[in-house]
């Protein structure tokens, strides 16, 4: 009785974790912005990063920023879906940004708007299913072929992060007015809510495993 006490409590412990989690943010927020702070990519891999262009939607002209670079990465007018662009070998977090040359508004990835909105959403991946999957979630149609082919061209494995941006402060709150993907790169928060650790997730299958074996015992008792 006291092991299965033990289990039991083991059980609750791991299920309070999950259920304590925020609830899975609908996506997308037709008409609601991100108000959590999406935070900061982070490298978790000695390898060389690249950058991916895969969709944009403005009227705006919109160039994508990486803290510590002085040159824009993409742009949303001259870029075409499946430009590509070595970032380099990036060590620790990496802060992306988004200049609108139209407005002259600068956003950053962790960096909240004047009305407390955030501009940034992530979505991790690694295969081209899961990148496939995640990417629909943008409303935005398929990936093009030609990025199906770089990513299935990707070590296995390999992480890779879906990155989408709203360029104007009171916008539509689509994300898709620049959507691009980066290599070996990995996010904490997936479309404002956080990613589960792999803690977490392996306490929760310890405690549900062990919740069986003592249902089994008190069914054969």
């Amino acid at each position: 009785m006291k092991t299965a006490n033990i289990l039991t409590g083991s059980f609750l412990a791991a299920f309070a974790v999950i259920v304590a989690a925020p609830p899975a943010q609908a996506f997308p927020p037709t008409g609601a912005p991100t108000t959590t702070d999406p935070g900061l990519l982070e490298s978790k891999s000695a390898a060389t990063s690249t950058a991916i262009f895969l969709f944009a939607d403005s009227a705006h002209t919109d160039e994508l920023t990486l803290n510590g670079s002085k040159d824009p990465i993409f742009n949303n007018k001259t870029n075409a879906r499946g430009d590509t662009v070595n970032l380099g070998v990036l060590s620790g977090l990496q802060r992306f940004g988004l200049d609108d040359l139209n407005t002259g508004e600068s956003f950053k990835a962790n960096e909240a708007d004047v009305d407390g909105n955030y501009h940034i959403v992530y979505a991790n991946c690694n295969s081209v299913i899961s990148c496939t999957t995640e990417y629909e979630k943008f409303s935005i149609g398929t990936l093009d072929a030609g990025v199906l082919t770089f990513i299935g061209g990707l070590a296995a494995g390999t992480n890779m992060v879906l990155v989408g941006w709203e360029d104007l402060i009171g916008g539509d709150w689509d994300y898709n007015d620049l959507v691009f993907g980066l290599t070996n790169l990995v996010a904490a928060t997936q479309f404002g809510v956080p990613v589960p650790e792999p803690t977490s997730l392996a306490l929760l299958g310890a405690a549900l495993l062990g919740f069986r074996i003592v249902r089994r015992r008190q069914r054969s008792a």
